[in-house]
């Protein structure tokens, strides 16, 4: 059984498993301030995905969406990302993408999202000799 659930500390060692690049210490802060707002997408009781970002009013900001690797390409991430605008009520929303995450892109194009311009070089390596990635910044309307 899948279901989206809002996303607590308690939640904090289960997303740093899905994604390792994910820090406790900056997500516990983020979640404790008002505009916070996220959810995840447990199957059989294990979280297998989240969604984050700030709300304000009727808009929102995605920072980051991510489904564990061997639970992808099964419409997790266009459950999360629905699911996201649904129970916050948005009436917009922004985020942004690596320009190489091909993936990314298709879903939300799909979902509606449009291109909203690009931040050359946004996204840095940890690898001294790769250059920098772009930021596509895309937003969606209802």
């Amino acid at each position: 059984m899948t279901r989206l659930i809002p996303l607590t500390p308690s939640h904090l060692p289960a997303i740093g498993s899905i994604d390792a690049k994910e820090s406790e210490t900056t997500l516990a802060a983020m979640m404790a301030k008002p505009a916070f707002a996220g959810l995840g997408l447990e199957v059989d009781d294990h979280l297998m995905g989240f969604i984050y970002g700030w709300v304000i009013d009727d808009q929102g900001e995605v920072i980051q969406i991510t489904v564990a690797e061997d639970h992808r390409q099964q419409g997790f991430g266009r459950r999360l990302l629905a699911g996201f605008i649904e129970r916050f009520d948005l009436r917009s929303c922004w985020l942004d993408v690596k320009s190489s995450n091909i993936p990314a892109l298709h879903l939300y194009r799909q979902f509606g999202f449009v291109e909203d311009g690009a931040r050359k070089g946004y996204y840095q390596s940890t690898d001294p000799t790769a250059t920098a990635e772009t930021a596509i910044l895309m937003q969606w309307k209802r």
